[in-house]
């Protein structure tokens, strides 16, 4: 029987998140990701050997089948272990960021543009999720899930494949303003840098690392945007 650590709301343990380096999801009940002892991957492997023990031991229906395939594993790990990569085949494990942070929102907004359930896909184990962008990032790049959503920034600093890119239609624009303090100590520099991030020299620099640059338009601080990979 396995079992998953749950870092419940008032209670004790978490207290220890700190210590220990608890990362949980934000949804009930409130599992545990990973911590400083246990990768999202590691934690990602037991999910699915606990996936198949549940289905293939405790539902009562294999007992003398999964009898006879013990003597062909190494271990009864072994064997739960293989029978979760079968289930596996077909779906997707898609990371994303919890609700109350921006990567979250947005990816929310994907999935109900393909008419996608969220909380279908969680109850259905598709969806596995992380308290902020970096953590969506380490997911991916750790290979604990199939894919993830992240800025393409992101990706392109985690030095990963963005496999395509979500148009404005699907989640708006991420826009990064920049503009003068009224108060500025030093308004004359400030004047400057903001009319160099506009030079083509700026706008290249934006595009090598993922963004899509703007040109800035009369009335508008916009400078540059992003879009979700």
């Amino acid at each position: 029987q396995l079992g998953f650590l749950k870092l419940l709301k008032g209670s004790p343990m978490v207290k220890l998140i700190h210590t220990y380096g608890y990362r949980f999801s934000e949804h009930p009940p409130y599992e545990m990701l990973s911590n400083d002892f246990i990768s999202p991957s590691e934690i990602y492997e037991l999910k699915r050997v606990e996936d198949a023990v549940e289905k293939f031991w405790n539902s009562g229906q294999f007992v003398r089948t999964l009898e006879v395939l013990e003597e062909e594993w190494k271990s009864p790990y072994a064997l739960f272990d293989d029978l979760a990569d079968d289930l596996k085949k077909g779906s997707v494990l898609l990371a994303m960021g919890n609700s109350d942070v921006p990567v979250g929102q947005y990816t929310q907004k994907i999935l109900a543009y393909y008419g996608l359930s969220e909380d279908q896909l969680t109850s259905d184990g598709c969806i596995t999720y992380g308290s902020n962008v970096k953590e969506v990032t380490v997911q991916v790049s750790e290979a604990s899930v199939d894919c993830g959503i992240i800025y393409q920034t992101d990706a392109f600093s985690a030095k990963l494949t963005v496999v395509d890119t979500a148009s404005a239609d699907m989640c708006g624009q991420v826009i990064y303003p920049a503009a003068v303090l009224k108060n500025s100590a030093h308004p004359d520099e400030a004047k400057a840098f903001l009319a160099y991030l506009q030079t083509p020299e700026a706008q290249q620099v934006f595009e090598e690392v993922g963004f899509t640059p703007i040109v800035k338009e009369p009335e508008t601080e916009s400078l540059s945007e992003e879009t979700e990979a």
